[in-house]
């Protein structure tokens, strides 16, 4: 087999940044099971930080978070899907250092997966097409397409694999209100399935501001209610939980409402908040 690769520079630095759900709605099942989705995906500038440098072979990893090294770590999955298109691809040790919280509804681990294989491909020159790293990434996870993309906003249609182009006009800010504890993505399905919703047949409008797991979350995790509920007596126009949650936020144009908006919390909330904007 031709090598598809390259060696190119010895390590890489990458920013990794989050992003947040400004539409979700579920609109249908899979005979697998899985959701089909229209959702509105918009990249923020919190973002994690990855380090990669080369060695021999293999894969190892590093990090300021508590995270497996190996089975259940999704860089770790992205290195093996992408070993599989080329088997002989070099080794890599990862560096991550965390900012985006885990579990938080923010597709963190998607974001770090995707740019770790948009780093190997610049690391080692990969001779790899965007489709093949497209159909690498969502054998990683559902989210990961959107953060190959590299684009800050997005119509995403079925589990993640469909994306359109979707312009952002201008820059919002936001100011996310992040919980201690993770929410697990496949445990809110369940109970969205458990509840029994209806799947969304209303049409997609850009300005709406919804998200039909939010109230499978909040029957798993009653404080988000109370920190909805928070926002908009603080003075929020709006808020919104993130993806599968915990996270919840607002948004506006200018950065002095989200600052005010921030004053006006209690200080526990106040303290767990995250000012940041498009990226």
């Amino acid at each position: 087999m031709t090598d598809r690769f390259c060696f190119a520079m010895p390590s890489l630095t990458l920013k990794s940044p989050a992003k947040v759900n400004l539409h979700l709605r579920i609109v249908g099942r899979r005979s697998n099971g899985y959701h089909n989705l229209v959702s509105v995906f918009h990249r923020i500038s919190l973002a994690d930080t990855l380090t990669l440098s080369t060695r021999a072979s293999g894969f190892s990893f590093s990090s300021n978070a508590d995270l497996p090294l190996r089975e259940g770590n999704l860089l770790f999955k992205a290195y093996g899907e992408l070993q599989k298109k080329i088997p002989t691809l070099g080794g890599v040790h990862v560096r991550l250092a965390k900012r985006i919280p885990i579990g938080a509804g923010l597709g963190g681990g998607s974001s770090n997966a995707a740019f770790f294989l948009l780093g190997l491909k610049k690391l080692y020159r990969l001779k790899i097409s965007e489709k093949e790293l497209l159909q690498v990434g969502l054998c990683v996870g559902a989210d990961v397409p959107f953060f190959l993309k590299n684009k800050t906003q997005m119509l995403v249609h079925g589990i993640g694999e469909k994306l359109n182009s979707l312009p952002c006009k201008q820059k919002k800010w936001f100011l996310l209100i992040a919980d201690p504890q993770p929410l697990s993505t496949v445990a809110v399905y369940q109970r969205y399935r458990e509840l029994g919703r209806n799947f969304s047949k209303a049409p997609f409008q850009l300005d709406d501001l919804a998200n039909d797991l939010q109230i499978a979350a909040m029957s798993m995790r009653p404080s988000i209610a109370m920190t909805l509920r928070s926002l908009l007596s603080a003075g929020a126009p709006s808020a919104l939980m993130s993806g599968s949650g915990p996270t919840v936020f607002a948004t506006a144009s200018l950065r002095l409402e989200m600052q005010k908006l921030r004053r006006q919390l209690p200080q526990k909330l106040r303290e767990r908040s995250i000012l940041c904007h498009t990226a």
